[in-house]
């Protein structure tokens, strides 16, 4: 009997597909090539959700794009620093200080971020909350012509 081995390019080091793929050889099923097809056959994608804001156009009249999920996660990280330093300034007065935090974003096709709160909060600090909610405010994203997006972001905070 031979062992099954995991088949595929360099980039995918072999799927379940492939490993039930060859299984079905070795096993020389009659409906092996029936099965094999609905292996390959790809998974339907799901749509993109950023908060509540679908990212597809839902009537398909306004012919906007929407901002995409890693514009708002590169935008997190190029500021990434800034939030840290906000962090590590509120660490000094109380070290125990740590947690999530969700906010929500609202952001205008000029790019500004119209609107930023709090939805919830692990930290227990308000005045860090506050800073925090300041500094997304003045996020500027690269002005187009796109829908409004509110976005929600999961940050964690914890010390170093």
């Amino acid at each position: 009997v031979r062992q099954p081995s995991l088949r595929g390019s360099p980039d995918n080091l072999g799927s379940y597909g492939d490993l039930r793929e060859q299984m079905h050889d070795d096993v020389g099923d009659a409906d092996a090539c029936s099965r094999r097809e609905q292996i390959r056959r790809p998974l339907p994608t799901q749509e993109l959700r950023l908060g509540n804001h679908d990212t597809r156009n839902r009537d398909g009249n306004s012919g906007k794009a929407a901002r995409s999920r890693e514009e708002i996660e590169l935008m997190f990280d190029r500021n990434k620093s800034a939030l840290y330093a906000l962090y590590n300034r509120a660490l000094r007065d109380n070290p125990a200080l740590q947690g999530k935090l969700v906010v929500q974003l609202t952001v205008a096709p000029s790019g500004e971020v119209t609107q930023a709160q709090v939805l919830s909060s692990e930290l227990g600090d308000a005045e860090l909350e506050r800073r925090i909610i300041a500094r997304i405010k003045g996020f500027r994203f690269a002005a187009r012509d796109v829908e409004t997006l509110v976005a929600r972001k999961t940050i964690e905070f914890f010390p170093a």
